[in-house]
């Protein structure tokens, strides 16, 4: 292949590189009205009295708006399926604020300096409500967050809102109780991991402005341009016909950019003031009033045979997601339906839980979304399983994992089948990625551990993960390609590049296709007027479903190419062959550029466009086995990460380079998220960790080296045999980590992020328990 499966750089670096206008804030309209969101101090309250009039009669105070200005009709934030699985309990304003940071009023202003001052100027009289800072305690409380009327589910969700609960689901396999009876060991454990920031470079941005046929048209840092668009049309009752959402490069989402934040404000400012206006979080907004991840305490108890068997595995989670339920029902789920299936060969297992709300900042999409908290517990207990049996984590995961050609129920029942039946694992490498991992990392030589010296240790640890590949039935991508005189193409694509490269990759597939080179495919991308739909970037969907759409869209438009170097030649179109420049038959040739120029400008004019979709009735799973070597010294519990490996079943890699950086990206984020991470609070409900410098992140330096494979794989239903690699991952750190930190120390970590202080307090408990 000569598009495919090759390191070609991305097709928009350059032109980033150099500084050229590419994004949402570049592109606003000069002399825009700067919007500023007047936020709320407390974390529970009421609005009982507001005065704006000092604010309106600021000169330079285009427009003042509270709840009592804008449409009153509940949504979800988030961009994801219609009708949605998320609660529809947000009002673009409302009386009440529900966590610290929460909108109090929208001021639109012709520049930054009089829009801050016309905040301080908006007098706001609450009644303070008793907040709920404890998701243990969340449901039944007292206090109830959301007690307004005119909320509700799209469709059955176990959605109680009167008890503090966004969401609840159960399912099981098998009689769990009665086989916990028969196992010789059963092993029980609680894991929690924390809330973590996006800390994406780009903050939440977006502009609007009304075009010349007066249409609202917006520029948005969005992940999910075609659910901005529908639910700004639901939510304020403007046509949808006249909304355009066009999303220029963003600058890193992660999934907390799969949900609107700002967009209703511009759309508002814009439609009742006639003027362009744009909104830019500053950074104390981007953690305080966006997203963060889902927090979890997962309770996992484990059964099994001396052998190894595992033959039960019981989960419960209680999830917390803040203020408000955006994907609180398919976060929660994902733990289970991307994790419990790792380990297949159980007699019955059992997923169940809860989402509660609290008066935290919102919880939402957040790469992994799920799987990382589910992994986390999962593959901790299998560590201590193993321990308990006596055997190697390596052997007892030989033993009791996924492999090729085989299934789980919970495909089935939890979405991941095909009409009823369970997805059938068509290509799973997981057996040569655990394999050659532990042989990258040495593990060999170095489990469990070996003393460097008198106070430093080194250990490794290991877990395995999946994922998915988009949402069957659900996600839909669709391409349209264009030939160009001269013999060039347009590829428009709804698929939403946030940097992760997709524009790149969705030029190769078609490039493969239609046997050219990747400059001559010019990628437009997330233009809701002008591009085709696409759900957009999440689920790590594109690579599957949109180039699926680009690949059956490039096979069409072969095919049509065919039949016009046929009609100009006067030959059947079975005797014309095509090497992507010519088409020749016998004897007789003509140039694909002379070809289009003829339909162009000759004979038998015609534009040739060609349009295809896609919509999987399978989410293939990409795999991996991450290992991790660290150095911990004994004195203080510090420790070092040494290496980390990781080989990776995605199926074919359209470009290495890409897979790899995302990988390794997601590496990272999931190293910060095991080991420095969290977002914190104080007692009141204040968020301390609202800034660059209170929020650590892990630099380039933190992991001293990376070792990253990928497994000789293809999976028949992606595009020249690829899944998806944009979550993979992130999964897999959490649990590697905890279990090298008890192999170096032996003592078992549960609560993320994993820190020099929580091991030596474990330390100094197991010594008291002995005593």
């Amino acid at each position: 292949m000569k598009a495919v499966n090759q390191k070609i750089p991305s097709v928009d670096g350059k032109g980033i590189l150099l500084g050229r206008k590419a994004y949402t804030d570049d592109l606003a309209e000069p002399k825009s009205l700067i919007i500023k969101i007047l936020r709320s101090p407390h974390p529970f309250a009421k609005i009982t009295s507001i005065d704006t009039s000092k604010a309106k009669a600021l000169p330079g105070v285009e427009l003042v708006l509270t709840h009592k200005d804008v449409p009153r009709k509940s949504f979800t934030r988030a961009g994801q399926g219609y009708p949605e699985p998320s609660p529809h309990d947000k009002f673009v304003l409302d009386e009440y604020v529900r966590y610290v940071g929460d909108e109090v009023a929208c001021v639109a202003a012709v520049n930054e300096r009089i829009a801050n001052q016309a905040l301080s100027l908006i007098e706001v009289t609450y009644d303070i409500l008793e907040p709920v800072l404890d998701m243990d305690h969340a449901y039944g409380h007292p206090s109830i967050i959301h007690p307004e009327e005119g909320i509700c589910e799209m469709f059955p969700i176990g959605f109680e809102p009167k008890k503090n609960q966004a969401a609840e689901y159960k399912m099981n396999v098998g009689d769990v109780d009665q086989v916990m009876t028969t196992c010789d060991v059963v092993v029980e454990n609680t894991y929690t991991t924390q809330a973590q920031a996006h800390t994406m470079l780009e903050p939440h941005t977006a502009n609007a402005r009304l075009d010349y046929q007066n249409r609202l048209v917006i520029y948005s840092s969005t992940q999910t341009p075609f659910h901005v668009r529908r639910i700004l049309s639901q939510t304020l009752g403007i046509p949808i016909s006249k909304i355009r959402v066009i999303k220029p490069r963003v600058g890193g989402g992660y999934g907390g950019k799969q949900a609107l934040h700002g967009e209703m404000f511009v759309a508002l400012v814009t439609m009742m003031t006639k003027k362009p206006s744009k909104i830019v979080y500053t950074r104390e907004e981007v953690y305080e009033s966006t997203y963060s991840r889902h927090p979890m305490k997962i309770t996992m108890k484990i059964g099994a045979m001396k052998n190894g068997k595992i033959r039960a595995i019981d989960c419960f989670v209680l999830s917390d997601t803040g203020a408000y339920g955006e994907h609180a029902l398919t976060v929660f789920m994902v733990t289970g339906s991307k994790v419990l299936p790792l380990y297949n060969k159980v007699d019955a297992v059992r997923f169940a839980g809860q989402v509660v709300y609290t008066n935290h900042t919102p919880a939402g999409a957040f790469r992994g979304y799920g799987a990382i908290q589910g992994n986390f517990a999962l593959e901790s207990i299998i560590d201590e399983l193993s321990h308990q049996l006596g055997m190697s984590p390596l052997d007892i995961r030989r033993m009791n994992m996924m492999k090729e050609n085989e299934t789980s129920p919970i495909f089935a029942i939890m979405g991941e089948g095909t009409e009823g039946t369970a997805m059938m694992m068509d290509t799973c490498k997981l057996e040569y990625c655990l394999e050659r991992g532990a042989k990258l990392i040495g593990w060999d030589h170095l489990y469990p551990k070996r003393e460097i010296s008198k106070d430093k240790v080194r250990s490794v640890g290991m877990a395995i993960a999946m994922q998915g590949s988009g949402i069957p039935y659900i996600d839909m991508g669709a391409a349209t390609i264009k030939l160009n005189d001269d013999g060039f193409y347009n590829l428009m694509v709804g698929a939403t590049d946030i940097g992760q490269g997709s524009d790149t990759i969705l030029a190769q597939i078609a490039a493969e296709v239609l046997m050219t080179t990747v400059d001559k495919v010019i990628v437009y991308s997330s233009d809701s007027d002008l591009t085709p739909f696409d759900t957009g970037a999440y689920a790590s969907s594109t690579t599957y479903v949109s180039g699926n759409a680009v690949y059956k869209a490039a096979v069409k438009m072969l095919e049509a190419l065919h039949e016009e170097a046929a009609r100009a030649l006067h030959v059947d179109s079975d005797t014309i062959s095509f090497d992507g420049h010519h088409f020749q038959s016998g004897d007789q040739e003509i140039s694909l550029s002379d070809l289009s120029n003829r339909l162009y400008y000759n004979h038998d004019q015609k534009q040739l466009t060609v349009t295809e979709s896609y919509v999987g009735h399978k989410s293939p799973p990409p795999f991996m086995a991450g290992y991790v070597e660290i150095e911990l010294d004994t004195k203080t519990f510090e420790y070092e990460i040494l290496h980390y490996a990781s080989v990776v079943d995605c199926g074919t890699t359209i470009n290495p380079h890409l897979a790899r950086g995302q990988v390794e990206g997601g590496l990272m984020q999931g190293i910060g998220m095991a080991s420095l991470e969290a977002v914190k609070y104080k007692k009141d409900g204040h968020l301390i960790t609202n800034n660059m410098a209170e929020y650590k992140i892990p630099n380039a330096n933190y992991v001293k080296k990376f070792s990253t494979e990928f497994a000789e794989s293809y999976e028949p239903s992606g595009p020249f045999g690829a899944k998806s690699v944009g979550e993979i991952g992130i999964d897999t750190p959490p649990a590697a980590l905890a279990n090298a930190i008890y192999h170096a120390c032996g003592v078992r970590i549960v609560d993320l992020p994993i820190t020099p202080e929580k091991i030596y307090q474990a330390i100094q408990k197991q010594k008291e328990t002995h005593k």
